[in-house]
């Protein structure tokens, strides 16, 4: 249960699904497959975009330490 949630978690952040795969410990093919039982294969493809547009994130955080944005 925990990799799932690490999983959607890295997802949400717009990993690609290879990047996934490395730190889960699976195939490129096993992860895609995993992600298309809850999303699209357009959603797939458009997250995974997302994060190589914007190869680094940023994170605001208040000073009670709570995240505020990401960029």
């Amino acid at each position: 249960m925990e990799q799932q949630e690490l999983i959607f978690k890295l997802f949400d952040l717009t990993y690609s699904c290879n990047y996934i795969a490395k730190q889960i410990g699976c195939s490129y093919n096993k992860m895609f497959n995993f992600l298309k039982l809850y999303y699209s294969e357009e959603d797939i493809a458009y997250r995974t975009s997302l994060k190589t547009a914007n190869s680094k994130l940023y994170y605001k955080y208040s000073l009670e330490n709570k995240l505020l944005q990401i960029y």
